[in-house]
């Protein structure tokens, strides 16, 4: 747990900062949230009346979305966002997707904990344009069926008209960022609770893990127990969650404060990612760089004949947790 354990000090360090766009950084998710790449931007005013489309640029840096602990490891099983999402899950023509993404989103709009910005995007969704609004803004081409050749584009919102404090891009707005904390938290309150092995705290225990901590690795997680047929832990326990008790909390800031320490100093090298970081925050020299002379550039190149054996080089996770703790 020595990774998780200094992840979730990091997050707790530098939580001030979650939420914040930063120029030419990642943004730190808080529990809760992800931090990914929006693919169509649609503005609504305030009634939820189509204004205008846009495809974001992949140059446009990521945002952080809500999700639920389901939808943030989703894989293969139909799991909506409560917001931002694709387009499968938006458009109506796979009803069983648009019905989780619409009921859901409906329940937390009419929930005590809602948002001004809610009502207008689920007003939109209601109306069931968004592939004709999309396709007339030249945003996206159907296919032959009438589905977007791109259905996995995931589309973020902007709502104008409203109070200032409410009106503009969903990402970024804190007063909708503590509705959802606020929302999510009162759905978890009768979730049994049992010791967090990551904090030691009493609480609510994980059963989903984020995935994607490096992109490049898809749907790739750190803790997964989806084998429920061989002895993954079957012969050891009785179920999945007693191999590792990890509490909601501590999942979401660890997996967050790794996905953001990856995209702002991750080393990628053969296929691999490595991390080293200080938890609170002291500079600390890059993986792949010394300032040991024998190290230098023109030493490399002349040791380029002598590799280390491939069955020497350490797993890359021990290697980060070694990492934490030595810095």
């Amino acid at each position: 747990m020595g990774l998780l354990q200094k992840a979730c000090e990091t997050y707790d360090t530098f939580q001030h900062l979650a939420g914040v766009e930063i120029q030419d950084k990642a943004t730190l998710a808080p529990p809760g949230y992800i931090s990914t790449q929006a693919d169509i931007e649609i503005t609504l005013d305030q009634d939820g009346c189509f204004l205008s489309a846009r495809a974001v640029e992949k140059t446009e840096p990521k945002i952080v979305i809500p999700v639920t602990e389901d939808s943030a490891g989703r894989t293969r099983a139909a799991c909506a966002h409560p917001l931002c999402d694709q387009l499968v899950y938006l458009a109506p023509y796979e009803e069983n997707k648009h019905a989780l993404y619409v009921e859901q989103l409906a329940d937390w709009a009419a929930s005590p904990y809602s948002h001004p910005q809610l009502q207008p995007i689920l007003t939109y969704i209601h109306g069931e344009t968004i592939l004709s609004d999309l396709v007339q803004a030249e945003v996206i081409t159907l296919t032959e069926k009438g589905q977007p050749k791109n259905e996995k584009a995931l589309v973020r919102w902007v709502v104008l008209g409203l109070d200032p404090a409410d009106s503009g891009p969903c990402w970024t707005n804190r007063g909708l960022m503590e509705s959802f904390s606020r929302y999510y938290a009162s759905r978890k309150e009768d979730w049994p609770k049992n010791l967090c092995m990551v904090s030691g705290d009493w609480d609510v225990l994980a059963r989903q893990h984020i995935k994607g901590i490096i992109p490049a690795n898809g749907n790739a997680k750190l803790i997964s127990a989806n084998d429920d047929k061989g002895f993954t832990y079957r012969g050891r326990f009785d179920e999945s969650w007693q191999a590792a008790t990890v509490g909601y909390t501590a999942s979401q800031k660890a997996h967050n404060a790794l996905r953001w320490l990856a995209d702002n100093q991750g080393v990628t090298m053969g296929g691999r990612t490595f991390l080293c970081w200080n938890p609170q925050g002291k500079e600390v020299p890059p993986p792949h760089q010394s300032n040991d002379p024998a190290r230098s550039p023109e030493s490399a190149q002349r040791q380029k004949s002598h590799r280390i054996p491939k069955a020497a080089v350490g797993d890359p996770f021990r290697l980060a947790d070694r990492f934490a703790h030595e810095c």
